[in-house]
């Protein structure tokens, strides 16, 4: 999409804007939506808005990935206000998994909640959306089953578009019966870099769309100007693209996007040519996306995960191990030498045992990654392979490293997983998913053996890459 396809909208920038319209309610946006969601609270107002004062009645209304019900929330308040629609009865239809991942935990719902992965979150779906449930035809389940059979789509948001399967059969099923000149669909994964899917077939379809609006958040939206012919539609768009394609409609996407918003649409364009295994251009992506200006901490977590994607002697060239890089930030990459963070500026010249020595040249050495960032004045966070907690079980915690799920007894305390004499104490389990280790720990499963760090890594590499 060009600059002059953006319905004056340009460039697009990671800003609340009060000029727009949903801001010009006056309403705020905790009240709107008080649900613990992944929507932030101006693209919230926004659902609100499209539901209240766009919406006309010509289609339904599609709600894809609603999880505890922000989204629906948003759109049923909206569509309760909006005067121009009658009947407004189930008009609104939310899909969703409806399942609880680890992930969620302290983030949607608290960290001591009791659910496990994959128990249902219908039943806290339902009480959160219970005043409007009059408006709201829900399915549970997986949206690839699902048929739509309920008529022209006038307002479809988008956030389960999480994989290329996904994308195909949303593309197939109901992108057929949206409404030329009026159809709005809501990308709320836009401006994410594990969605590039979205950025590759939106830029292809650039003759059949115009930007629309851009509230501040994930989200990008677009109005469909004209039909779309089904054999288009019918593609397998994962096969659509090459390298070269890949390239060129990634550039028109970044094109008209500035800070935090262009990092992040670079970091798509990086996982995107990983994907198709041209590593170096991946590599150079990232470290574009890493040089924009102004640089804000916001890109950090999209920037590294889409580094996560490149093999490490691309990314850190002058490292002799890139299996100890455990963090990065902006400007530095983190090593764990010993017991100890060796902080190093991606200029310099390496990181061995013997950093320690190079301190006052770009390398710093830390006791923790909390002082690593105070003394290099910048945000660091993790790497996918570095050691994360991702709940607890029983008497477990449970931690992300290396690509497996470790499971460390509580008795044990705090111990760092990434070192092999901690991986082979008595008790520490190791799974290949959290579902696979609380089989373990509930003894319906036999325990795995350990695999090396190093080795791990690599095989995750492969499961992401085949071979």
């Amino acid at each position: 999409m060009t600059t002059a396809d953006l319905g004056g909208i340009t460039p697009l920038r990671y800003e609340e804007r009060p000029d727009s319209p949903w801001r010009r309610l006056g309403l705020d946006g905790q009240t709107v939506n008080p649900i613990p969601s992944m929507i932030s609270s101006d693209e919230s107002l926004y659902l609100h808005w499209l539901a209240r004062e766009y919406y006309r009645g010509e289609g339904e209304i599609v709600d894809g990935g609603c999880l505890l019900g922000g989204s629906t929330l948003c759109l049923a308040t909206g569509l309760e206000a909006n005067q121009h629609v009658f009947p407004k009865q189930g008009r609104i239809h939310s899909y969703d998994l409806f399942q609880f991942w680890e992930g969620f935990r302290g983030h949607v719902l608290p960290n001591d909640t009791h659910l496990k992965e994959g128990d249902s979150l219908l039943p806290i779906f339902l009480r959160n959306i219970q005043a409007f449930r009059k408006y709201v035809q829900v399915e549970p389940g997986d949206i690839v089953t699902k048929r739509w059979t309920a008529g022209p789509i006038e307002i479809f948001f988008i956030d389960v578009a999480k994989s290329w399967q996904i994308h195909n059969h949303l593309m197939r099923e109901f992108f057929p019966q949206l409404i030329p000149g009026r159809s709005i669909v809501v990308h709320q994964d836009y401006f994410h870099y594990g969605c590039w899917w979205i950025h590759l077939t939106m830029q292809q379809l650039e003759e059949y769309f115009q930007v629309a609006h851009n509230p501040c958040g994930g989200t990008l939206s677009f109005r469909l100007l004209k039909k779309i012919p089904d054999e288009v539609l019918r593609q397998d768009f994962s096969k659509a693209f090459s390298r070269e394609q890949i390239e060129v409609l990634m550039d028109r996407a970044i094109a008209p996007a500035e800070g935090v918003l262009r990092s992040i649409l670079l970091s798509a364009k990086a996982c995107a040519l990983a994907e198709h295994k041209a590593f170096e251009a991946a590599a150079a992506a990232v470290e574009e996306a890493r040089r924009v200006e102004p640089w804000d901490d916001l890109a950090l977590y999209d920037v590294i995960h889409a580094e996560a994607m490149v093999p490490g002697d691309l990314l850190y060239p002058k490292i002799a191990d890139a299996s100890t890089v455990v963090a990065a930030s902006r400007r530095y990459v983190v090593c764990r030498q010993n017991e100890a963070f060796c902080a190093v500026s991606r200029g310099e010249a390496g990181c061995d045992a013997a950093c320690a020595p190079h301190a006052g040249s770009g390398v710093v050495s830390c006791q923790s990654l909390e002082d690593v960032s105070r003394v290099i004045g910048e945000r660091v966070l993790p790497v996918p392979s570095a050691t994360i907690l991702v709940g607890s079980h029983r008497d477990y915690n449970l931690l992300w490293y290396a690509g497996r799920v470790w499971g460390v007894p509580l008795r044990l305390g705090h111990v760092d997983i990434a070192l092999p004499r901690n991986q082979a104490r008595h008790g520490v389990l190791c799974g290949r998913s959290c579902r696979e280790l609380i089989g373990m720990i509930d003894g319906k499963i036999p325990p795995a053996a350990a695999p090396h760090p190093a080795r791990a890594w690599r095989r995750w590499l492969g499961r992401l890459f085949g071979p």
